[in-house]
């Protein structure tokens, strides 16, 4: 019996995805957490830790070869958390499971998810890893325990820091102190502010040098805005999202006006009324009758055709008949 088990188990680690992993070079499917450990508030789901380096890995509590992956996450978590490498560690179990058998009994610093994203996913075999860019584009795919620390390093180096990791001019202490509490619209204006009357070369030096780590967070959000391409909802919550750490700037204030005006526009609020009306939608189709549920799907993309509910909904249609 107890053989059966184990070949079970083993069958199991073996089996937990029959295709081809999500490669490299392709952005990383985006999924949503059905519970979550060790993340700040705000974080629900993958995107929301655009900005940083991510490492999505697959894991469970009854796969040995994982569970002894957490010291070496651990490590990860300590040196590199703090310079934007996060960890996203998934489980398709239980969250009651998730809870005594990882949470409670290993105590592990850095982000535990419960959710289902195998057929996101995709490996032959667990613990398998997926290292996201600040863009959520894979840059690499493999077993965690083959992450390279120097790879690590080199991958961090493109991300806006969060800190300003080098002693500058006394004139600028106000601006680093804004900088490393975050507030990098107002570090920008008292760098430039003290650019405007420096008469030193060093003094102008580090001045560029602060600017220039500033300006990573302007094309950090920029990127964000851009890649939300027609989900207006996404990309209104980077541009607010932009705007509150810009504050001060010149950048943020454009960006705090375009939201607002994003909001008024009739396409905003179709975009977020078709969201809505899906995510109402949803959870009671398969209490319906397949025609029922195809009819209530085309009738939301007929209404809005042009968002990316809309869309969506037209294609859920297609699974509910002809």
């Amino acid at each position: 019996m107890r053989a059966c088990l184990v070949l079970t188990a083993l069958a199991a680690v073996i089996l937990a995805g029959s295709a081809k992993a999500a490669a490299v070079g392709e952005a990383g499917p985006n999924f949503k957490f059905d519970k979550s450990w060790n993340f700040e508030e705000g974080i629900d789901e993958v995107q929301d830790l655009r900005g940083r380096v991510v490492l999505v890995e697959r894991w469970a509590t009854w796969c040995g070869p994982c569970m002894a992956q957490i010291p070496h996450l651990t490590e990860l978590h300590h040196k590199y958390f703090e310079k934007g490498f996060v960890i996203c560690s998934v489980s398709d179990e239980e969250i009651g499971k998730i809870q005594t058998g990882m949470i409670d009994a290993k105590k592990p610093p850095y982000g535990i998810v419960a959710a289902k994203i195998g057929t996101l996913y995709q490996t032959n075999g667990i613990p398998h890893g997926w290292v996201l860019d600040a863009n959520g584009k894979i840059l690499w795919e493999g077993h965690p325990a083959n992450i390279k620390e120097e790879e690590i390093e080199d991958w961090l180096k493109e991300l806006a820091p969060s800190k300003v990791d080098k002693e500058l001019a006394k004139d600028l202490s106000g601006a680093v102190k804004s900088f490393d509490k975050g507030e990098i619209g107002k570090a920008m204006a008292d760098t430039k502010a003290v650019a405007e009357t420096a008469t030193d070369d060093a003094v102008k030096a580090d001045c560029e040098y602060l600017l220039g780590l500033c300006d990573k967070h302007v094309k950090l959000y920029q990127q964000k805005i851009d890649a939300a391409g027609d989900n207006l909802i996404v990309k209104a919550k980077a541009m607010e999202d932009g705007a509150a750490k810009l504050k001060g700037s010149e950048i943020g204030t454009k960006w705090d006006t375009d939201v607002k005006e994003l909001k008024k526009s009739k396409e905003f609020k179709d975009t977020q009324s078709a969201a809505d009306d899906l995510a109402k939608l949803k959870p009671t189709l398969e209490d319906m009758k397949a025609a029922t549920a195809r009819k209530k799907l085309e009738a939301l993309a007929k209404k809005y055709p042009t968002t990316p509910a809309g869309k969506e909904a037209a294609e859920l249609a297609k699974n509910y008949g002809g």
